[in-house]
């Protein structure tokens, strides 16, 4: 496999990570815009990754995917204040060993 389908699936799960940010902002205050956003970005992340699909393994770059729930639990932690405890860094981290492992298969 070459290396465009794994940067497309970062790419994918990078820009996928923000949309919960405007999904839950927009549903603070039930603002309609934000909430378009949170959606748009999620419908931009799956057409990235079916990008990266015409030239990937499925079984290779779904895992890679994981990778969005730590960016998420770091943007909450940054944007939205969120306190991230103990327990949700283990798990965390366990994600990032997983992606890692997948990684090097």
């Amino acid at each position: 496999m070459t290396l465009w389908p794994i940067l497309l699936t970062f790419l994918s799960a990078s820009v996928s990570s923000f949309a919960p940010l405007f999904l839950k902002r927009g549903t603070m205050a039930w603002r309609i815009p934000l909430l378009a956003l949170g959606v748009a970005l999620y419908a931009i992340g799956v057409g990235l990754f079916v990008l990266a699909l015409r030239g990937g393994e499925l079984s290779a770059l779904y895992p890679l995917l994981a990778v969005t729930y730590v960016l998420v639990t770091s943007w909450s932690a940054l944007f939205l204040g969120e306190r991230i405890d103990a327990r949700r860094m283990a798990a965390t981290a366990l994600i990032v060993a997983g992606v890692v492992l997948v990684g090097l298969s």
